[in-house]
């Protein structure tokens, strides 16, 4: 196997988000790491969370205090040259108001894919789209897809 495949499926979604081994993320990531959006954000992900193993303990923290009992499982992982693609789910139950909206107390399922970027035997950027359309449909702040997609 891909050692930089076992380096993000082992360390970054098992001991790093499941098993919440915020340690880990200094043997992760390199200092100056970090995480961009494949997707079009009205800020960057540096002026929130900062650079290096620091920010993503700090991004991870801010998912868990939403889904407290969240899991990260890999759908399919895959690797070339410096990079991993790694397709996920995170489930968790809604347990915190996120975006002014009060929790559901309900199931979340996220689907995503990250691009890891690896410098060496660390990751040195992250990028990821998830989707952020069924997630804001779960937490009732959009209606179902056949609502907002209806003809007429």
């Amino acid at each position: 196997m891909n050692n930089r495949i076992g380096i993000v499926r082992d360390k970054f979604f098992s001991e790093l988000w499941n098993q919440r081994n915020f340690a880990s993320a200094d043997s992760i990531f390199t200092d100056d790491f970090i995480t961009e959006a494949i997707a079009l954000e009205p800020s960057n992900w540096a002026s929130i969370h900062g650079k290096g193993p620091e920010s993503m303990k700090h991004h991870i923290q801010w998912w868990l205090d939403i889904l407290p009992d969240a899991k990260m499982s890999v759908i399919d992982i895959a690797a070339s040259g410096d990079k991993v693609i790694s397709n996920w789910e995170l489930r968790g139950t809604m347990e915190k108001a996120v975006f002014g909206v009060q929790p559901t107390h309900r199931e979340i399922i996220i689907f995503g894919c990250t691009v890891s970027v690896f410098l060496g035997d660390k990751i040195s950027l992250n990028k990821t789209l998830f989707d952020r359309l069924g997630f804001f449909q779960q937490i009732n702040v959009l209606p179902p897809s056949s609502e907002l997609f209806k003809s007429g």
